[in-house]
């Protein structure tokens, strides 16, 4: 069930629009990443949820109630900032403590105390409650920080860059806590990063934002299968993926011009390709009799073409017991071209010990096997 509409928002900076006509819809109790690069607008979106700032179009809607024109106190929203913003003054149970006063929450004594140590419990920080913010780690602030927005049962949760200030060793452990405290709750919450792997750890739905809108929402599992654009499967982090310069149509087959060469691959009609992707496995490694006769082109048949990629080994990585990650360098001895790295995956014992770093190398890749969005 549908718990939070937006609906063709827009909102401008310096006369020019940073959000056009997004919408998104979040599902009652779900966990949405809000995933991008910075600068995309997320921050900016999730305070227009909250109400500290005001679209220029658009509307906000929570269970079926327009709120767009509600105050930020009158949303009953949960909010945690980037920058964190405890009370310094302020012993850790008062920083929890000051959503319940400034929403005049839970009038009993008892009910007031219950409220704080439940939360506390929840955040795993009761043993920190008599500290003040001065004394604590970073990821305690958040866990902090987290408590006092959640204190107040809010009707739904605006989590921006949580982790963003913790170091890596404890992020995954600090996600993991937001995930577990969310799903107990069953708080409606959104999440925004710019790093996939907190989206594939913890997410219920990403929705991908670039260009002020929401280009493409789903599960991760489907994002990854099928990505709409180029964009899309960079900002997901996928392997070997290339945009494309240009491409023509000629003769049934579509020539594709990218960081990797001309590409011809059988299509029956013209398609608006961004960009292409090639799995580790697929890559495979040329020999001597393959470059002669792709140099050559002697009597190819199209089935039988196949893309020579020339480049270095710059690094060899054993994922597991049998299976090794190779990445190469191309487009080295080409100035007009940037460097380019691609990535394969080899299970040959006998190919790879015969590799070396520094070693040039000659690849081929099947047309068939490319990826297109």
């Amino acid at each position: 069930m549908t718990y939070l509409k937006l609906q063709n928002i827009y909102m401008k900076y310096q006369n020019e629009f940073i959000i056009y006509n997004l919408n998104l819809n979040v599902e009652r109790g779900e966990l949405l990443i809000l995933l991008g690069s910075s600068g995309c607008g997320k921050t900016t979106l999730l305070k227009i949820i909250a109400g500290l700032i005001h679209p220029e179009k658009g509307k906000i809607i929570i269970e079926e109630q327009d709120i767009t024109d509600f105050s930020p106190q009158r949303r009953e929203i949960g909010y945690v900032p980037q920058s964190q913003v405890l009370f310094p003054h302020l012993n850790i149970k008062k920083n929890i403590a000051f959503g319940l006063h400034a929403r005049n929450k839970e009038n009993s004594k008892d009910a007031f105390e219950k409220k704080i140590q439940d939360v506390a419990k929840l955040a795993q920080i009761e043993d920190l409650l008599t500290r003040f913010p001065s004394e604590i780690s970073g990821g305690q602030k958040q866990r902090v920080a987290l408590a006092r927005a959640i204190v107040v049962n809010p009707k739904l949760l605006l989590l921006d860059e949580p982790l963003s200030s913790i170091d890596a060793s404890s992020r995954e452990s600090l996600a993991l806590m937001i995930k577990r405290i969310q799903r107990e709750t069953k708080t409606t919450t959104i999440y925004v990063t710019h790093n996939q792997q907190e989206a594939r750890l913890i997410a219920d739905k990403v929705a991908i934002m670039y260009n002020g809108i929401i280009q493409q929402s789903g599960t991760m599992i489907d994002i990854d299968k099928n990505p709409k654009n180029f964009q899309i499967a960079h900002i997901m982090g996928q392997l070997n993926i290339w945009e494309v310069n240009s491409q023509k149509f000629d003769q049934g087959n579509l020539i594709i011009s990218s960081p990797l060469g001309d590409i011809a691959i059988a299509s029956k009609e013209e398609k608006n390709i961004t960009g292409i992707q090639i799995h580790p496995s697929k890559i495979k490694l040329a020999n001597e009799n393959e470059l002669v006769k792709q140099k050559k082109n002697l009597h190819l048949k199209f089935s039988e073409q196949f893309l020579i990629v020339l480049g270095k080994i710059i690094s060899i990585i054993q994922l597991k017991s049998k299976i090794y990650q190779i990445i190469i360098q191309f487009n080295e001895n080409n100035v007009n071209k940037p460097f380019n790295y691609l990535k394969l995956q080899l299970q040959d014992q006998d190919l790879i010990k015969n590799l070396s770093i520094n070693q040039n190398i000659a690849l081929k890749i099947d047309p068939k096997d490319i990826i297109l969005f």
